[in-house]
């Protein structure tokens, strides 16, 4: 009978590894998100009915300010002066997100510092124009509890911010027609947001300066004045 030794070798043991145990796994930290919800107008049904939900992306223009605020130092370099005294405060949407397919929109990457095409808002009191571009001030800023922290005494645990949002059913239908018109009503296709700081958080004194903080894209959404939609935009700190 013919035999012969064979000699197998682990060349990558190094890089790899096993662990066994009966604890779970652990889940990721969760990322900052955005629900967009629809609340139909007509009708006795005010329930919010989700739209979409995405990931959000801080950018690097937003870092940036975070930087400069938490210091409360401005930068030397020339373009960053004040920015310590800025305040995260306005919302704005897009139509540009999506150019070849209104159900993919393009990923927002960390270098993005404007929405691909500014959106309207076009009604309301609720919203500023500067530099020929209009943002929407916020409805509210919660503090919610980050589900991976311990609770303890205090509220070292709050460590997540809710920024809510609201474009009521006159808001954001773009009624210089420039979207569209369905034949009985204008609309705007949105797809994408971000979130703006600027050196005032009212509609007046009217802010002069916006630098972007956050931008998310999605699916295209129509708006018409037969819907309000209510955007809430969470952020992990």
């Amino acid at each position: 009978m013919y035999s012969e030794e064979l000699t197998f070798k682990d060349s990558q043991y190094a890089n790899l590894a096993d662990t066994f145990g009966n604890s779970p796994r652990k889940p990721k930290r969760p990322f900052g998100r955005v629900e967009v919800y629809e609340r139909k107008i007509e009708g006795t049904d005010k329930k919010l009915y989700l739209l979409q939900k995405n990931t959000n992306l801080i950018v690097y223009h937003g870092r940036n300010w975070l930087m400069q605020k938490a210091f409360d130092e401005d930068m030397s370099q020339s373009g960053f002066s004040n920015w310590s005294t800025y305040d995260l405060a306005w919302f704005a949407i897009g139509t540009g997100a999506a150019p070849s397919n209104p159900l993919t929109p393009t990923s927002p990457t960390l270098q993005d510092r404007a929405l691909a095409t500014h959106g309207v808002i076009g009604s309301g009191s609720d919203y500023v124009t500067v530099s020929g571009k209009e943002y929407h001030t916020f409805d509210s800023i919660t503090y919610q509890a980050d589900d991976e922290v311990t609770s303890y005494s205090g509220y070292d645990n709050y460590l997540v911010a809710k920024i809510t949002t609201t474009l009521t059913a006159t808001e954001a239908n773009d009624d210089n027609g420039q979207s569209g018109y369905s034949g009985y009503e204008y609309y705007q296709d949105i797809n994408e947001a971000g979130l703006f700081v600027s050196n005032s958080k009212v509609v007046s004194p009217v802010p002069t300066v916006m630098e972007m903080f956050a931008r998310v894209t999605f699916p295209t959404i129509r708006k018409t004045n037969t819907r309000e939609l209510v955007f809430y935009w969470y952020i992990y700190f």
